[in-house]
């Protein structure tokens, strides 16, 4: 697997291979929900997010099932220290 860069949502979605597995590693909470609802707007179906970051087990639970809702794959596999480590 490779660590690819990208200077947008719509570029980094394009560059990937379907099933797309995006790794998120960003703050919990709001900033998660906000990368969340651009990404929704370009996945597709089958697709996998995994949020490296260490939200609260409800927002994990929610974000499931409202990706689940959308076809979309969503892991929660929070990192000690979080996005900082």
């Amino acid at each position: 697997a490779a660590i690819l860069r990208a200077n947008s949502i719509n570029e980094l979605v394009s560059s990937l291979q379907r099933p797309r597995r995006i790794m998120l590693m960003v703050k919990a909470g709001a900033p998660v929900d906000a990368l969340l609802e651009q990404l929704t707007r370009v996945l597709e179906s089958g697709d996998i997010i995994i949020d490296g970051g260490n939200s609260h087990f409800r927002d994990t639970q929610r974000r499931a099932e409202m990706l689940t809702a959308k076809g979309l794959h969503y892991l929660g596999v929070g990192v000690s220290g979080g996005e900082a480590g």
